[in-house]
């Protein structure tokens, strides 16, 4: 089973959702190239030196199932209550491969309620996601020890540890966190935040 976990929080074993159809996860992002016109018509210059990626659209088609209908609102409530409280998270799609984005949600969630088997009751909604950059580096770990230092030499940007914790950094060096949990981590660099809706929460880049 695909395991979809956003800030390291698996949706399916926290909330009891299940994503029943995934829509962006295996599509490769759009390319975004500066360009020059001429003004003669003559042509249209592309400077590969600068390529970038458009943000990205995530569509998962998902179902909230539980035993009552108190229990799937309060679900409900504490899943949006999670985006509502964050802007970029880091979603997390975990099989025979793994993958990592950078995402904010797009929209509201909204859906219909049924009753399910078992006397069960059964929430089918569409959660609406946005990769902010999709070019944005990603770390794939495998934990061991509850603590990781990573070494970064690199353009100032946003770290993103993947369990909902993010730094900014501003320099070359050592920089360390404390998880909760071991096994599969997936930590997110982002070095063109520009490129997201977020962006006033970004310094200016070098």
């Amino acid at each position: 089973m695909v395991k979809y976990l956003i800030d390291d929080v698996d949706i399916n074993s926290q909330y009891g959702i299940t994503v029943l159809k995934p829509h962006g996860i295996y599509e490769s992002p759009k390319l975004r190239h500066m360009k020059h016109v001429w003004p003669d018509k003559s042509g249209v210059d592309i400077d590969f030196n600068t390529v970038f990626y458009d943000e990205q659209d995530m569509i998962l088609e998902c179902i909230a199932i539980a035993t009552t209908k108190a229990i799937l609102a309060t679900n409900m409530d504490a899943f949006n209550l999670m985006f509502a409280e964050k802007g970029l998270m880091v979603l997390s799609v975990r099989d025979t491969f793994r993958r990592a984005y950078l995402v904010y949600r797009e929209d509201e969630i909204k859906g219909t309620l049924h009753k399910a088997s078992n006397g069960n009751y059964a929430f089918k909604f569409t959660l609406k996601l946005k990769v902010s950059n999709p070019a944005a580096f990603v770390i794939y770990l495998n934990l061991s020890y509850l603590t990781y230092t990573l070494a970064y030499n690199g353009p100032k940007g946003w770290l993103f540890w993947g369990d909902g914790v993010k730094l900014f950094i501003d320099a070359d060096g050592n920089y360390e966190h404390t998880y909760t949990s071991l096994g599969f981590k997936e930590i997110i660099i982002d070095i063109d935040g520009l490129t997201s809706e977020n962006a006033s929460e970004y310094e200016p880049g070098p």
